[in-house]
């Protein structure tokens, strides 16, 4: 059975926004700005109540930084050792793995349900 809401459900349940289950980047529309017209074409879906957001962990930063820096220098100098990766993974990136984790914890984002939205 399909998961269908109507708008008022959908509201009174605390959903805010909607959208379109298309390829690429979704933008968010308020269920609240939805009209009769737009049901007409289109099939909406809920999207998510919580936002998500984005993580990016101090190993995962000094991997890909140890992976491009070793990968430069090695090209400039012909280095064919670990030496430059190594010293690189051996960085505590933690500072930096917070700095990063602030600037995407303000740009959040909401995933499409698989919960259709009717009149």
């Amino acid at each position: 059975m399909e998961n269908t809401l109507t708008i008022k459900e959908a509201l009174s349940q605390g959903y805010k926004y909607c959208g379109k289950h298309v390829d690429g980047w979704q933008g968010l529309t308020h269920i609240t700005d939805l009209t009769p017209e737009d049901f007409k074409f289109s099939e909406w879906h809920v999207i998510s109540k919580d936002e998500q957001f984005f993580k990016f962990g101090k190993d995962e930063i000094s991997e890909l930084l140890a992976e491009q820096i070793s990968e430069s220098e090695a090209d400039e100098t012909g280095r064919d050792d670990d030496q430059i990766y190594n010293a690189i993974k051996a960085i505590d990136f933690s500072g930096t793995e917070e700095l990063i984790n602030e600037v995407l914890l303000k740009n959040g984002y909401y995933i499409l349900t698989d919960i259709k939205l009717n009149k």
